[in-house]
């Protein structure tokens, strides 16, 4: 079927339903404001309508009210209120936070914990659930110890407060730091104190150049916008998972990463370095990287390739044997057959402007996406393609309309999904 003529139309009555999902609940509001905003436990009276409001069946015996208070009513369905379906915190729902970061009551620390928990276990940024300014934000993440830290869109952070907050915390799992222009120059991370760090986030720091390799523990490393980096990560020996996104001036060799399973790189305007080292990598993302020019023949496990605007490649491909997904996309000089790649199960070309190879030979072919290949006058026999579920054809001047009518006819046929322009 054309699957651009028979999308499904947006039902009124579920959008509406949708509505009224995300609409806070007023009486679990009041419930959770005197809980953030009390140093004593809510009353009875707005749990027993929270309780009708939610349909949740109360406790009869006067005796447990208060082990339901702090027990069940906390720990099986404040989070209905606290947290909208989206994850986020309703605003009317935080009340006040100096309640949980300058006193030391024990309801306070009881609700301010059931809230760090929510955080590090549902992976929430600190600002989705209501924190705004650097100082409530990094007070909070101290006293509650909190594994997975998220500083984007906090305003007012500093080096001094996120360096202060490394150095009182060292059971950090996840770190996430985005800044500008102006604040964050001098950030230096303490490794010693970040042993068990697993996944780090680095975003748009201006000055930053500190050597990354004392983490043992990281597993996830992901740097946008630092015009300054230009560091190796030899001594990273669990890492996993690799993307280097704008650094202008960053040419390290990456090859001794041996459990890496995931690489992307996207504008690097100085990289020409081989990757043929990489022997564990899985997944290969190559984006805008002018000079980028080497041989990918020996990442035999390489399932996942993408090839987009690299002026000079014009290296083989089609001798990677575990290879699955492969998207070319703006590649001046690629124009090799591609029949070799048996495993194949997506293919997707966008602007090639020599491409013009068969394609019949690629009997496992599911997903099939040509674009704006101007040389392109091979004969598509969708006989061949067996498993074929998805066709797209878009601008190939050189297929005529006969052609063309031919394969749509075929498509319908096979009962494939496909779009033809």
């Amino acid at each position: 079927m054309n699957i651009y003529n028979n999308r499904p139309k947006e039902n009124n009555n579920d959008r509406i339903a949708s509505n009224k999902e995300a609409q806070p609940h007023s009486h679990a509001d009041t419930v959770v404001q005197s809980i953030f905003s009390q140093s004593q436990c809510p009353t009875l009276e707005n749990v027993d309508l929270f309780c009708k409001n939610r349909k949740i069946k109360p406790q009869k015996n006067p005796e447990t009210s208060k082990q339901f208070l702090n027990e069940q009513f906390l720990t099986n369905h404040i989070a209905s209120a606290v947290f909208s379906p989206g994850g986020v915190m309703h605003p009317s729902s935080l009340g006040t936070l100096n309640s949980l970061l300058n006193t030391s009551k024990n309801t306070n620390q009881f609700y301010g914990q059931f809230l760090a928990d929510k955080i590090n276990n549902k992976k929430i940024s600190l600002k989705k659930v209501g924190f705004r300014s650097a100082e409530h934000a990094i007070v909070f993440a101290k006293k509650f110890k909190l594994t997975h830290i998220d500083l984007a869109g906090i305003e007012g952070l500093t080096a001094e407060n996120i360096e202060d907050l490394i150095e009182q915390n060292n059971e950090i799992k996840f770190l996430k730091i985005v800044g500008d222009k102006t604040n964050l120059k001098n950030l230096t991370l303490n490794s010693a104190k970040l042993s068990k760090l697993q996944t780090l986030i680095l975003s748009y720091l201006p000055e930053f150049n500190q050597d990354l390799r004392d983490l043992p523990s990281l597993q996830t490393l992901t740097l946008y916008h630092l015009p300054l980096f230009d560091r190796d990560f030899s001594n990273l020996p669990l890492l996993q998972t690799l993307e280097l996104i704008a650094l202008p001036l960053f040419n390290r060799d990456l090859s001794h990463l041996p459990f890496l399973k995931t690489l992307i790189l996207e504008h690097l305007p100085l990289f020409d370095q081989n990757l043929n080292g990489l022997s564990s990598l899985q997944t290969l993302e190559l984006i805008a990287l002018p000079l980028f020019n080497q041989d990918l023949s020996d990442l035999l496990f390489l399932k996942k390739l993408m090839l987009n605007t690299l002026e000079s490649f014009n290296r083989k491909i089609s001798d990677l044997p575990s290879l699955q997904e492969l998207t070319l996309h703006t590649l001046p000089e690629f124009n090799q057959d591609l029949k070799d790649l048996s495993s194949l199960k997506s293919l997707i070309l966008f602007y090639l402007p020599l491409f013009n190879q068969n394609l019949n030979g690629l009997f496992s072919l599911q997903i099939l996406i040509l674009e704006h290949l101007l040389l392109f006058n091979q004969n598509l026999n969708l006989k061949t393609l067996l498993f074929l579920k998805i066709l797209e054809l878009n601008n190939l001047p050189l297929l005529n309309q006969q052609d063309l009518k031919v394969i749509e006819r075929l498509a319908q046929n096979k009962n494939i999904e496909y779009f033809i322009r």
